[in-house]
């Protein structure tokens, strides 16, 4: 697997940091486990921006796989944590996936997560 990287420094709060985290993990573990699962080649690009006061996430793959979609209704467990996690950013989602194919993005407003450590920042 072939993995690009368009990744600005970024500063975030850590209430927005974590869950930011967790969600790009979420995602790259979907992909893997689905569009590239066993022997398959493929490629996955990730690109981080901020535009003014909005950060930008965006995630492609592209392998031989299908992705798990849902089952008598419901969905993977790893798009509902990813779903509840874009909720948690109040961000506004797009997931697109077909056979060998899968698009994310997600787009929130910095700063807008308040928290007990609010306050404190990191580099993302």
């Amino acid at each position: 697997m072939e993995i690009e990287l368009d990744v600005e420094d970024i500063d975030l709060n850590i209430n927005q940091a974590i869950p930011c985290a967790m969600l790009l993990n979420e995602l790259i573990n979907h992909y893997h486990h689905t569009l590239f699962a066993g022997d398959r080649d493929g490629r996955m690009g990730i690109c981080i921006y901020s535009e003014e006061d909005t950060m930008h996430m965006e995630v492609r793959a592209a392998g031989g796989g299908k992705p798990v979609g849902p089952r008598d209704g419901e969905e993977a467990l790893a798009m509902t944590l990813v779903r509840k996690l874009a909720e948690q950013l109040e961000g506004e989602m797009k997931l697109e996936e077909s056979e060998g194919q899968g698009y994310f993005s997600l787009a929130f407003k910095r700063g807008q997560s308040r928290g007990s450590a609010s306050h404190r920042r990191v580099d993302v």
